[in-house]
């Protein structure tokens, strides 16, 4: 984790992912970009801009490669905090983002935002996972969710980390918020919505669903568990998708309202987050990049001696 914040390094790569995720936006404007053929590719090119611009930004002005075992420990993909701290944060990461998305649609009902029964509700939802996905329909989504994840919580987050903490994961989650922009544009996600309080709604989900994607990234040390984890939220929201219309006809969904992408999605996660850090179950950095910012420091620091240092006195040196 770098000293403090490097800030062209950062401006580098907002520039390069904000910029390629827009250019590719500009290409489907002036067209049914739903049925045009190259939706697919482009689409799948600006989720990983993320990965892309941390890439780039190492290697222009950062003057890192990935070549190096050394960056791709920096980066996650290689070794953890601990084994078992690696694999908890692996079995957390499924459950709790299938928590956190189809729990905003039973807060959504019980809050009366969603007038549907649960036991409906639950139906629509198993119809849809049952027709949506193969045994490795989830793995376009884990390879997309490499690209993005190598940018947000790779690279970025650890470089916002001399900010605090608290500061990190929301300047971070409002980053991954602006994001979407050029998708909320294309009318993809808040349909119906104005621009201004889809940014608003798409931020706080930024905050608290990035935070908690932070904490998994920082606990295990580990790019892997936040990688499942968006993995799995990608694949639980599209079911979403599918499954309201199930039950609400020709109604648009209110995105604002519910789905892990509206204020009622906001509440399980942020919970969580209130939790992690008021008990200090949140790490101030990754522990594997903390020892090895101490060893950088200190690279020959001889050993100090158990023994008192030889003084001189009357009758000589006095001493081991």
């Amino acid at each position: 984790m770098p000293a403090k914040v490097n800030i062209q390094a950062i401006v580098t790569f907002l520039l390069i992912s904000f910029t390629l995720a827009w250019l590719l936006t500009l290409l489907l404007t002036n067209s049914d970009w739903l049925h045009n053929p190259w939706f697919a590719p482009l689409m799948c090119l600006m989720v990983c801009s993320p990965g892309i611009a941390a890439l780039a930004t190492m290697g222009i002005v950062e003057k890192r490669y990935i070549s190096h075992i050394r960056e791709l420990r920096a980066l996650g993909f290689l070794g953890w905090a601990s084994p078992l701290k690696f694999v908890t944060c692996l079995v957390i990461a499924p459950v709790s983002f299938v928590v956190f998305v189809f729990g905003s649609l039973y807060l959504a009902v019980t809050f009366g935002l969603l007038d549907v029964t649960a036991s409906a509700l639950t139906s629509a939802l198993k119809a849809a996972m049952a027709s949506t996905y193969s045994p490795y329909g989830w793995l376009p989504y884990l390879v997309l969710a490499v690209g993005a994840e190598l940018g947000w919580r790779g690279w970025l987050l650890p470089h916002l980390l001399p900010l605090g903490r608290v500061p990190a994961i929301v300047v971070s989650g409002i980053i991954w918020g602006l994001s979407y922009s050029p998708l909320i544009y294309l009318g993809y996600l808040y349909h119906g919505i104005s621009m201004v309080v889809s940014l608003v709604a798409i931020c706080g989900m930024g905050i608290v669903v990035g935070g908690v994607l932070a904490w998994l990234r920082l606990y295990s040390d580990s790019l892997w568990p936040p990688v499942v984890a968006h993995t799995v939220l990608t694949c639980a929201n599209s079911a979403v998708l599918i499954a309201v219309p199930m039950l609400t006809g020709d109604q648009p969904t209110d995105m604002v309202q519910f789905t892990i992408f509206g204020w009622s999605g906001w509440i399980l996660p942020g919970l969580l987050l209130v939790v992690l850090l008021s008990t200090g179950r949140f790490p101030a950095q990754p522990p594997g990049q903390a020892t090895n910012r101490e060893d950088q420091r200190r690279p020959f620091e001889p050993e100090q001696s158990p023994y008192p240092a030889p003084t001189a006195t009357t009758d000589g040196y006095q001493g081991r």
